[in-house]
């Protein structure tokens, strides 16, 4: 049996925030409403939280004021709509000040985002430049000891070999030999499973819904002992 203690993460993607759409605000008090219903230990954003790096201070402040009122750590992944070039919205004065219990993944090359309180690491690649040369999920650190490892991605999972010219892929093989307890993903705005081999790894699809094909969505994961479970949550 595993020492570490369970854990409940809801992981999430594509909010969008700043894109001008009525659906935005009430898709971002959706999530944390069910983090909070869910008693999520942890919120998950793999990437795309705000539509562009011009987001203004008063874009950003209601879900920097969510983001106090959760307590809970909450992990932000920049993907290629809020990248993480210089003139990212993170890097900028206008998206603060920064609560205690927001982690912002900034160095992909590093070790991964230790939390200890909750025996848990992240690891993720943030976007900088969103091209095919780019590879969210290659070259991924080692587990950390004595905790649960997720990694997180944004990108497209390559499903044919025309997907290798599509900017930020993902290969299957990448997601299998990722020694982590799951992958959280981002960028397709659905929900899909796409494990592979013994690595669970889904899209969360976004919690907003943004044409009449898409549902809003979000992911719980839960970890325990006796190993992973992941349920879809609709979102109203």
């Amino acid at each position: 049996m595993s020492s570490r203690r369970p854990l409940k993460l809801l992981h999430t993607s594509d909010l969008h925030l700043g894109d001008g759409g009525p659906s935005a605000q009430p898709a971002l008090n959706a999530v944390f409403d069910l983090g909070l219903r869910l008693a999520a230990d942890a919120l998950l954003i793999a990437g795309d939280l705000f539509d562009h790096n011009r987001v203004s201070a008063e874009e950003a402040a209601p879900f920097l004021e969510r983001v106090r009122r959760f307590e809970r750590p909450v992990i932000i992944l920049p993907g290629n709509h809020d990248c993480f070039d210089d003139s990212s919205v993170y890097r900028s004065a206008r998206f603060g000040p920064v609560p205690a219990n927001l982690h912002l993944i900034a160095d992909g090359n590093g070790t991964p985002l230790h939390l200890s309180e909750i025996d848990l690491a992240v690891w993720g690649r943030p976007t900088v430049v969103h091209e095919p040369a780019f590879h969210p999920l290659i070259d991924v650190p080692e587990r950390p000891p004595d905790s649960w490892y997720i990694v997180l991605g944004h990108g497209h999972l390559v499903e044919r070999p025309g997907d290798l010219l599509r900017s930020s892929p993902i290969l299957p093989e990448e997601i299998a030999s990722a020694p982590c307890d799951y992958v959280a993903l981002g960028h397709w705005e659905v929900f899909k499973d796409v494990s592979q081999g013994s690595v669970p790894a889904f899209y969360s699809g976004s919690p907003r819904v943004r044409s009449s094909y898409d549902a809003a969505t979000a992911v719980l994961v839960e970890l325990n002992g006796a190993g992973i479970v992941i349920n879809r949550h609709a979102l109203e």
